[in-house]
């Protein structure tokens, strides 16, 4: 995106990547990941390519749920998205990350397949969505995305409690106060004797 001499915003294609999908059948989601983090490391790419130093820059995705994976704490996904959450990290700011509607997501086109023919008349494999070249800068306002929504791949945490009540246990072995008086105050006076080195 870059404005010209009258003012003008306007939208280019400057570099592109695709992988196949692998044979190892992954969700969508974790596909999606692969994809955010191939966007990733080709940003860093064409900016050094590029010589720039780029104060600031936006990514988008058009998974909700790679965008809550991003905003998530790492240490409570699992190794496969965890890592791959923290390679992006590495680079970028969750803050950075907008989401894009699938039919506006110019990656969707390889994604989906499509021929060299179609794609030389592809404005918006070319130009990326009309919104990018306008204007406004809507597109630059943070998503907020719910954190506690309930996201795949999360690790499941597990907690045991032991409540001990060591005074209760006392109290059931004596009969009366003054018995129970009575071996607390040996209790202390022994331990007194050891805490000054006396046997």
């Amino acid at each position: 995106r870059s404005k010209d001499y009258t003012g003008c915003w306007h939208s280019r294609l400057l570099c592109a990547k695709t992988r196949v999908a692998p044979l190892k059948g992954l969700t969508i989601p974790r596909l999606k990941l692969g994809g955010a983090l191939t966007l990733t490391q080709l940003s860093i790419k064409v900016f050094e390519a590029l010589e720039m130093d780029v104060k600031k820059f936006y990514l988008w995705t058009d998974s909700m749920i790679v965008l809550g994976w991003l905003n998530s704490q790492t240490c409570r996904l699992k190794i496969f998205v965890d890592n791959r959450v923290e390679e992006i990290l590495e680079t970028t700011q969750p803050d950075q990350w907008r989401h894009v509607v699938t039919s506006e997501n110019p990656a969707d086109i390889l994604s989906r397949g499509t021929t060299p023919n179609n794609l030389q008349n592809m404005d918006l494999w070319w130009q990326g969505p009309h919104w990018l070249a306008s204007e406004s800068d809507e597109f630059k306002k943070s998503i907020i995305t719910n954190q506690n929504q309930d996201l795949p791949e999360h690790r499941k945490i597990k907690l045991a409690l032991l409540a001990v009540n060591p005074l209760g246990n006392l109290f059931q072995h004596y009969s009366n106060w003054r018995n129970l008086l009575s071996m607390c105050s040996d209790m202390v006076f022994e331990v007194s004797k050891i805490s000054k080195g006396e046997k």
